[in-house]
């Protein structure tokens, strides 16, 4: 820790500064970051429901190769990563990626939080699954081709995986903007406080020092000049060359 009065102001607002910078810049690229991601939750569940109402049709008379080609379609015009289509026993019934058609689910140990699932892939960057319950509407457990009895709630579970790759790209943009103001705010508010603890602390202290030197040697004749800085340093300087001079002119009233 330096001992000098300047540098110590100079130092310890510099890093209140920079601890202020730090928690702003963390606030606002975890909420802009959010946004970001509920916005892609947003988008991510409106298409899930798309899908479904895609197919709604060709899933109730029984038309599984043109629900699936609707699915397919969907996931190649849409940039979407995978769309997979779960049965009421957690298997995989459908999927646009060949190899991901041997996995299973337990759909009954599907809560809110498993439902939207966000995850790093092996490619390093986030992913995003969204899973959307197909359940037992009357319209299905009434149907005459393949009716599912009424008391099965869950027919199945619509699995879309989509990339975050942009949503990272972004948030990474944000830190290095947040950064860069940061860094040009930091810079600016450290070299005003440099001027400033210079001209209204640092010159006003050493001309009291060199003054107070000059009056325990006697010289009496030098200025002791720092009036304008402050009305602390005025009533300190003033402190200072009052008694040496009030000693002088006592030391000249014996005399006489």
């Amino acid at each position: 820790m330096p001992r000098r009065l300047a540098r110590k102001l100079i130092l310890s607002i510099t890093v209140i500064v920079l601890i202020v910078a730090a928690v702003s810049g963390l606030v606002n690229v975890s909420t802009e970051e959010k946004q970001l991601l509920n916005t892609v939750l947003l988008g991510a569940g409106q298409l899930s429901k798309g899908i479904s109402s895609a197919t709604w049709h060709a899933m109730l008379d029984d038309h599984r190769e043109a629900a699936y080609q609707v699915m397919q379609t969907i996931a190649l015009k849409q940039g979407i990563d995978r769309i997979r289509m779960f049965n009421s026993a957690g298997r995989v019934t459908f999927s646009t990626n060949q190899e991901d058609r041997q996995e299973s689910l337990d759909l009954r140990k599907l809560d809110a939080k498993a439902l939207v699932k966000v995850y790093r892939g092996a490619d390093g960057w986030r992913r995003l699954d969204m899973r959307t319950p197909i359940y037992n509407e009357t319209s299905c457990s009434q149907a005459e081709c393949h009716a599912h009895p009424s008391d099965v709630k869950t027919l199945g579970l619509l699995d879309l995986s989509l990339s975050l790759q942009d949503v990272d790209h972004e948030v990474a943009g944000i830190k290095y903007r947040v950064l860069l103001v940061s860094g040009v705010e930091v810079t600016l508010i450290g070299l005003f406080i440099i001027f400033f603890t210079r001209r209204f602390v640092g010159q006003p202290i050493e001309r009291l020092i060199a003054g107070t030197k000059a009056i325990s040697q006697m010289e009496l004749d030098q200025p002791l000049d720092i009036a304008g800085n402050s009305e602390e340093l005025d009533e300190l300087a003033t402190g200072v060359a009052a008694p040496p001079l009030r000693s002088r002119a006592a030391g000249a009233d014996a005399r006489r």
